[in-house]
């Protein structure tokens, strides 16, 4: 655990909260219409409904994040053939995008709920995240060159 930076446990709980959100109302595509609720019908779409494809993005963006932070938190970081903290942050770009494109034009020119807000910051959570763990991660063999010791 001592190799988990900051910036990984951002992106991770990020990517948890992410995943959890996108089971929460994203879209109201009734329109606040009176009779859908008098019947008791759900006019509301998540996610997982809403979305064809931004939904994988998302899970992809939210996994990348979690695995990023095990890895680091396992020490393999380094056997890594590729860091996972640069894919997190490109998924976690994408997603963050994608959302704010949805938050500008929503599906079915459906009316925006609150899921859709916090998988917007989630997914920007995630980006944040990961970008602060490459930092940190460039900056780590800095601090811990030290002098050679005289005898």
């Amino acid at each position: 655990m001592s190799e988990l930076t900051r910036g990984n446990v951002i992106a991770a709980l990020s990517g948890l909260v992410l995943l959890l959100v996108m089971f929460m109302s994203w879209f109201d595509v009734g329109g606040g219409s009176t009779s859908a609720v008098v019947v008791g019908l759900d006019t509301t779409e998540n996610a997982w409904e809403a979305f064809q494809f931004i939904d994988v993005i998302l899970v992809f963006a939210a996994l990348a994040a979690i695995a990023a932070a095990v890895i680091a938190a396992g020490g393999g970081g380094a056997r890594a053939p590729l860091p996972p903290e640069p894919v997190a942050f490109g998924l976690g770009l994408l997603s963050t995008l994608l959302v704010l494109y949805r938050i500008l034009n929503p599906v079915f020119d459906a009316g925006r709920k609150l899921g859709l807000f916090l998988g917007f910051l989630a997914s920007a959570g995630i980006a944040a995240g990961s970008w602060m763990a490459m930092r940190e991660a460039v900056a780590e063999p800095r601090t811990r060159r030290r002098s050679p010791r005289r005898v």
